[in-house]
Order: C-alpha cells, then structure tokens, then sequence
C-alpha cells in the first residue's frame, strides 16, 4: 500500500547531452496509474528541469499521490544533474 506521502519512480534515461527518459516504473498500484506516469515522462528531456513535468502533472493527475510524485520528479532531475556533472568532469 503506498501512502500520499510514499512513492517511488525508477527511470531509464538516454546517457547524453538530453537525457531523454526512455522508459519508467512507478510504485501506484494499478497498471493504469504505472501506465498514465510512464505516458507522461517516457520521451522528456530531463535537461529541461523538473518544472514543465510537474506542470503537466498538475494539470492532468489530481490523485492522492500527487505530492509524492512531484517529489520524486524534482529528485530524478536532480540526480541527473549531478550525474550530468560528474561526467563531465570525468572527461
């Protein structure tokens, strides 16, 4: 059972310049939820930052994990980010 305040979101994203998701999984319960997120992100550009995503969430998911799944959006931009960074530097 996955409360407002628990989700989980794995992506598989392309290693370059865009870091395009090319895949995703979620922890919602039902296939049509895992569904609607993996319509949603599959094909963003996490080079774009986690505000257009989470207002296109906004504007089409008013379930009770939306919080979480905005949390959780901000932090796969994030750690792209810093992904992004280190492996620059490593070049």
């Amino acid at each position: 059972d996955v409360s407002a305040a628990q989700a989980s979101l794995t992506v598989r994203f392309l290693p370059c310049s865009t870091g395009t998701i090319l895949d995703a999984d979620c922890t919602m319960a039902t296939e049509l939820g895992r569904r609607f997120i993996r319509e949603l992100l599959v094909g963003y550009a996490l080079t774009r930052g986690p505000d257009p995503l989470v207002e296109r969430l906004n504007q089409s998911y008013y379930g009770h994990l939306r919080k979480a799944l905005q949390t959780c959006i901000k932090g796969i931009c994030l750690q792209y980010g810093e992904l992004s960074r280190s492996s620059a530097a490593a070049q």
